[in-house]
């Protein structure tokens, strides 16, 4: 008897802390641009350098209805970070598809370059991104240097596949843990 209470015991305190999510921003690109459907802070979509390229639109033939137009070297997708991307721990979900690649081409996937300053004019927070170039996967990390993290993956050129990328830099310094998964599968 003793031995059941320990185990209901057991799995009540650890139960005690759920997993909370929280959407703080969400695109499915459905229209005919790619202003998101939900965002804590802006929806508006808007280009990296506007005097040098225009707002990517979207196309059909998404994974589920339209997607993000990403194919053309004169386009580009940025939104506002503030209140729609949590530094300090958070997750970045999406699907993508390759359409054409060689060896030596470059495939951006996701990244924040440009995070604000901290008060006091202070060091940047953390800044990632993530990319395909060649048959490697890489996280490239400013905190605020630069560091990468580089790891063979399997790029399937003409078919959709899904990245998360997944942070938690509220242990303090040099105590960051971050993952990137490619298709379900620990990449990074």
């Amino acid at each position: 008897m003793s031995r059941v209470v320990l185990l209901v015991l057991l799995l009540v305190m650890g139960c005690d802390s759920p997993a909370w999510g929280k959407v703080l921003f969400l695109v499915h690109a459905d229209g005919s641009t790619a202003k998101a459907d939900f965002a804590l802070g802006a929806t508006a979509v808007s280009s990296v350098w506007p005097d040098v390229f225009k707002v990517a639109g979207t196309i059909a033939g998404g994974r589920w209805g339209r997607a993000l137009n990403l194919t053309s070297g004169t386009s580009h997708c940025a939104y506002d970070a503030t209140r729609n991307l949590d530094p300090r721990r958070g997750t970045v979900d999406l699907w993508f598809l390759v359409e054409t690649h060689k060896e030596g081409m470059y495939h951006p996937l996701v990244g924040w370059y440009r995070p604000p300053q901290q008060p006091g004019k202070k060091k940047r927070q953390s800044a990632f991104e993530v990319y395909l170039l060649n048959s490697a996967l890489t996280l490239g990390l400013y905190t605020p240097e630069y560091k990468g993290h580089i790891k063979a993956a399997t790029l399937k050129v003409g078919q959709w596949q899904h990245l998360e990328v997944n942070w938690d830099c509220t242990a303090g310094p040099g105590k960051s843990v971050y993952n990137v998964f490619l298709d379900g599968k620990r990449v990074i």
